[in-house]
């Protein structure tokens, strides 16, 4: 079981609430496996985090961030749903 959560890129920051940021670490820290998927409007190209990188989003731009992934594509989704298979197998 894992959790994708899915955000806009504004202003190179992908704006999380202290609700979501407290989420994503409770969950990591108790062995769950959590994402955060983000887009900026206009661009094709996803950036995939960690859940465990939720504090760091809201602290720091996009661009000071190490992501798991960068997927450049013009259909992100199918790409998507097969690098999470093989990420979680």
């Amino acid at each position: 079981e894992f959790w994708i959560e899915l955000k806009v890129i504004k202003y190179n920051r992908v704006l999380l609430s202290p609700h979501q940021i407290a989420w994503h670490l409770m969950r990591t820290r108790y062995g769950g496996i959590t994402y955060i998927l983000a887009r900026e409007p206009g661009r094709s190209s996803l950036v995939l985090f960690s859940g465990s990188q939720a504090k760091l989003l809201k602290d720091k731009k996009i661009s000071e961030i190490e992501p798991m992934a960068t997927i450049k594509t013009k259909r992100p989704f199918t790409l998507i749903k097969e690098y999470f298979i093989l990420l979680n197998s």
